[in-house]
């Protein structure tokens, strides 16, 4: 047995050394499951961060596209407006242009569709 091996600073050295190599390795232990689990933590607030950017794209296109049809709407509404307005005047010229034949007798079912059409178009023009 070699003289070293006597010592008892050697194997105070050699205890002091081992304990050394076993907190080192303890410790890099410790910092790879740290980078791993902030590798998982980049991993999901990537994904999260992904999943928030496509459902803001979806919520943008879908507001775009209310958008869109709200002013197609108002555009209609223009329009009809106009025609509504035109269909007023017609009607309230329209005895006036070409009045009814005297000798003219209408079916009472005839004649009251007709009133009820000219009331339900008074009624559309007056709002």
């Amino acid at each position: 047995m070699p003289t070293w091996l006597l010592s008892p600073w050697s194997w105070l050295a050699m205890g002091l050394a081992a304990l050394s190599i076993a907190g080192a390795g303890a410790y890099a232990g410790y910092r790879w499951e740290e980078g791993v689990a902030k590798s998982w933590e980049l991993k999901l607030a990537n994904y999260k961060n992904d999943e928030a950017a496509a459902s803001l794209k979806k919520f943008q296109d879908t507001a775009k596209k209310i958008e869109d049809a709200s002013g197609a709407y108002v555009a209609e509404q223009t329009v009809l407006k106009g025609q509504f307005d035109v269909i007023a005047k017609d009607l309230k010229n329209v005895q006036a242009k070409t009045p009814l034949d005297p000798r003219c007798k209408l079916a009472p079912e005839r004649l009251r569709v007709i009133r009820d059409a000219v009331s339900r178009a008074n009624a559309a023009t007056e709002k």
